[in-house]
């Protein structure tokens, strides 16, 4: 089923292929564990997954690693590919968000991969376990406001009620707000192997950039 589209279901740990009408074409469980993502499967039943570690981490700012892993058809991992930054954190007595927090991002399609870190622009294609194309560059990081920094503490809170609101404001206060925008806010790669990448939003009237937890 190489460059076949599917949907992966957290819930019943499962995949369900489609047809280009959206029709069901097959049914397949999997036991990856709920750390791996899977972005691609190739048509030996491999599978190309991203897997974020959570280890415990000392003090301070933080980013423990996402791992691009293969995955062999009896899910068994067969080898780590990379291995990149993943979100920044600020560590105390827990994990507290960073506001315009710089992360790495991922997605697929077909038997293509795409990941990179939005530090700077810098992204590796796969096709299978293979490499097969790099993007990186440069540019003027956009900085963040005070206005837009209030603007994503406010909208994060939004989120909560009550203590627990009260609870994450003081866990903010621990944390910090970035002084500029990460390079790219999203990623899409087609079944071609053809890649977008998506500015990351401003604050102000826009939805607000929320890392979230």
């Amino acid at each position: 089923m190489d460059g076949v589209p599917f949907v992966f279901d957290w819930y019943r740990r499962r995949f369900t292929f489609l047809d280009p009408g959206g029709g069901v074409i097959g049914v397949q469980g999997t036991e990856l564990k709920s750390a791996a993502v899977p972005l691609s499967r190739l048509e030996n039943g491999d599978v190309i997954a991203a897997q974020a570690v959570r280890s415990a981490l000392p003090p301070g700012l933080q980013r423990a690693p996402v791992l691009l892993v293969h995955i062999d058809d009896s899910r068994e991992l067969v080898d780590t590919l990379g291995e990149w930054a993943g979100k920044e954190r600020f560590v105390a007595a827990r994990w507290n968000p960073v506001g315009f927090g710089a992360t790495t991002l991922f997605t697929g399609r077909g038997a293509h991969a795409l990941i990179g870190t939005n530090d700077s622009l810098d992204l590796t294609l796969y096709r299978g376990p293979v490499p097969v194309a790099r993007i990186r560059g440069g540019g003027v990081p956009r900085a963040v406001t005070a206005d837009e920094k209030e603007e994503w503490t406010a909208s994060f809170l939004g989120m909560f009620q009550g203590d627990a609101r009260s609870n994450w404001r003081r866990r903010l206060e621990q944390s910090f707000v970035r002084d500029t925008y990460p390079a790219y806010g999203a990623i899409s790669v087609d079944d071609k192997g053809r890649i977008w990448i998506g500015d990351y939003p401003e604050t102000g009237g826009r939805d607000a950039a929320v890392d979230d937890s």
